[in-house]
């Protein structure tokens, strides 16, 4: 008997399979804590902060006279006067009660919305005038560029702040709500948006 021809489908050579496409890994987040080169990112980093025609020993200094500037401006004054950052905190906690009204709306707001994940909503709430930890630290690294160099280092890792305070930090037990972490990547991505990542 003579052979079958061949099958018309046998003859195609097989397409290869398609490769998924590999998925670039997720940069490793970064921890900062007071030890380390990545401590000139904190707050209370011995570098001078200007804002309102007034200069901050630290960005420290000036986040704690926040809590007294448009309501208090005598003890705001006396808060630029103190020798360190903890003695900053230490006299705006004696004076507790002369806070702005709004102080802890506004750090509960600044929580809610470190929680979103619409850049956009954190952006918009900025230009309302609510952020007072993101302000302090967007004056801080424009005016230092060298320390703008190193929060841009960190590329687009999460960052966290290895601290025991549960608000600012990461908590004793990593469970905490790192806001200080989550507003060092706010203001890197808006020093990126505003192309001041060089």
């Amino acid at each position: 008997p003579s052979p079958r021809p061949a099958s018309r489908n046998s003859a195609r050579p097989r397409s290869p399979r398609p490769q998924p496409i590999p998925v670039p890994p997720y940069p490793p987040a970064v921890k900062i804590d007071r030890t380390t080169e990545l401590a000139a990112l904190l707050p209370t980093s011995p570098h001078r902060v200007h804002y309102n025609h007034r200069s901050y020993p630290t960005g420290a200094h000036l986040w704690e006279a926040l809590k007294f500037v448009g309501h208090r401006p005598d003890l705001a004054e006396r808060v630029r006067s103190c020798g360190t950052p903890e003695d900053a905190k230490a006299y705006t906690d004696r004076y507790r009660a002369n806070w702005r009204p709004d102080w802890e709306d506004v750090m509960e707001q600044m929580v809610r919305a470190f929680f979103s994940l619409s850049f956009f909503s954190l952006w918009v709430c900025w230009a309302d005038g609510g952020w007072q930890l993101e302000e302090v630290l967007y004056h801080k690294f424009v005016q230092h560029p060298h320390l703008r160099g190193t929060l841009m280092r960190t590329g687009h890792a999460d960052l966290i702040f290895a601290d025991p305070d549960p608000t600012l930090g990461e908590g004793a037990f990593q469970d905490g709500i790192n806001l200080l972490g989550r507003a060092l990547v706010t203001v890197r991505e808006r020093l990126r948006a505003e192309e001041m990542d060089i």
